[in-house]
């Protein structure tokens, strides 16, 4: 009877074990995609606006050097 009653104890800690790892590796896994999505989303931001800021600066200084060539073609000779 004791001999039956340490092995039922046994097999409901291993299966408790067992359901309790489920559930923490099933949360931190949704924690972690939340967090891990957040950060994606942030970088690509960031990244899209540092894009956007070389795009302008690259518009802006083709713009610039377009007006140069354009003003010392016609003999107005500007230094940058």
């Amino acid at each position: 009877m004791v001999e039956a009653c340490v092995e039922l104890c046994a097999e409901l800690r291993v299966e408790l074990c067992a359901e309790l790892c489920a559930e923490l590796c099933a949360e931190l896994r949704a924690e972690l995609r939340v967090e891990l999505r957040a950060e994606l989303r942030a970088e690509l931001h960031a990244g899209v606006q540092t894009c956007r800021r070389a795009d302008v600066q690259t518009f802006v200084l083709a713009i610039n050097c377009r007006d140069v060539c354009r003003d010392d073609y016609m003999g107005n000779c500007m230094d940058i």
